[in-house]
């Protein structure tokens, strides 16, 4: 196995003795140490790659709780969810807040995953915290960097060397292009927030949207919502074709500094029962642990409604088997998860309330229509003086993406016609066109 690959399965292992570790440090009920026990023992970078670290590995010969070390201290950049889930009220695990407010596990949160509340294990355990008991510090890959006012070096932070890192992240394999294997293409936009004209109530939805997104692990860690928040983040955006959901996703990822991929349905669905899970199971597992926004544009397609009827065919009951499945891989999506739909009352209610953000785009009222039509107006098109935007814009209700085609209409016209008449007669005829084409 190639060495990225088995860190991401040792981070699997250490999502298990989180999970054990909370139930006795958070929820206080008695746990099975053998099972710790098991899991530390299970810790293993071995890889047949051929690169310095492995040679080193293999020189050094690492147990397996000094890999778990390692593990733990590359947590916080390669899987900053793991270090979330032990973010919770009363700070147990002893995380470290960085000034610039990143959670980062301390030397405490590396004992206490090893000892939990046992203390002979505890003791045993401060060798793998020196540089006689643990290769990686040694090595200088890991130290704790303890600032002078803290009690104890056990609280300070893991650092991971910035060499390691940089090598450790150009193993990282780069997502493949748009395929059958793979039905997900980025997408991004050389607009700005400001081109992306909205009803207030949408904007500020979507600006709740983003807030919610920067500061979920403060209101993990600060607010008590550790134990109600899921890792990844799950929206909708619904409302009539053409209103901006597909712009204000790109704007989305340019926002928040990532990629967004969206799912080609075409590529996905399939007529064939099961086969449509598998392409879904395919994707996800292609996507496990990257930090993107996976966007399911016109998602009706995937997300219908379930039948639940007493006629009930045998297709109907592999596609509500679809809908559970997928239901259940968002929810473990570490990323963020954009569904757009047309039509709200297409898609299933039960999976809609597993969603952290519904955000309805109507069709813009004729104060927001004026300021579309303005702000893209082509600036060589002088219109007569006799014309009213305001009227144009009061008179058709007209989604934005159908101004922008009036507008490219127009300017193609001009580009033929430099002396044409920009009237009211014009554009009420590209208008009407454009709305019953």
């Amino acid at each position: 196995m190639d060495l990225y690959s088995t860190f991401i399965g040792n981070f699997s292992l250490l999502e298990k003795l989180v999970d054990i570790r909370l139930e006795e440090l958070h929820l206080n009920k008695p746990i099975d140490n053998a099972s710790c026990v098991q899991i530390l023992n299970g810790f293993c970078l071995y890889s047949d790659d051929e690169n310095p670290f492995v040679e080193f590995r293999k020189a050094a010969s690492p147990s397996s709780l000094e890999d778990f070390s390692l593990i733990l201290a590359m947590a916080s950049v390669i899987a900053p969810s793991l270090i979330d889930k032990m973010a919770v009220k009363g700070n147990p695990f002893s995380l470290f807040r960085s000034p610039d407010g990143f959670l980062l596990p301390s030397g405490e949160t590396c004992l206490k995953l090893i000892a939990g509340n046992t203390i002979k294990v505890r003791t045993d355990a401060f060798r793998f915290l020196s540089q006689d008991g643990n290769v990686y510090f040694s090595s200088k890959i890991i130290s704790l960097n303890a600032p002078p006012e803290l009690m104890s070096f056990t609280y300070a932070p893991f650092i991971v060397d910035k060499d390691f890192l940089n090598f450790f992240l150009q193993l990282r394999p780069s997502l493949p292009e748009l395929s059958p294997e793979f039905p997900a293409s980025t997408i991004d936009t050389s607009l700005n927030w400001d081109d992306l004209i909205l009803e207030d109530s949408v904007a500020s939805r979507l600006d709740e949207a983003i807030t919610f997104v920067q500061a979920k692990d403060k209101l993990k860690a600060d607010y008590g919502f550790g134990d109600h928040m899921k890792d990844g983040t799950r929206m909708v955006f619904h409302g009539p074709s053409g209103t901006g959901k597909t712009l204000a996703v790109a704007l989305l990822g340019k926002k928040l500094d990532k990629k967004v991929y969206r799912v080609d349905l075409s590529k996905l669905v399939s007529k064939f029962i099961g086969e449509t899970n598998k392409n879904l199971e395919k994707l996800f597992d292609q996507l496990e642990g990257e930090d993107i926004i996976l966007f399911f544009d016109e998602g009706d397609a995937v997300f219908g409604q379930r039948n639940t009827g007493s006629g009930r065919s045998s297709s109907h009951h592999y596609a509500n088997q679809e809908i559970a499945y997928l239901l259940q891989r968002i929810e473990d999506f570490n990323g963020i998860v954009i569904i757009a739909s047309n039509l709200k009352k297409n898609m299933d209610v039960a999976f809609l309330r597993r969603f952290d953000h519904m955000i309805y785009f109507p069709f813009p009222s004729a104060p927001v229509r004026e300021k579309i039509w303005k702000k893209f107006w082509p600036k060589l098109c002088v219109p007569d003086t006799a014309f009213d935007l305001k009227s144009l814009a009061k008179r058709y209700e007209i989604s934005p993406a159908g101004i922008i085609n009036v507008l490219k209409r127009l300017a193609l016209a001009h580009v033929k016609n430099n002396f044409l008449s920009i009237d009211a007669k014009l554009m009420n005829r590209l208008v009407t066109e454009e709305i019953y084409k």
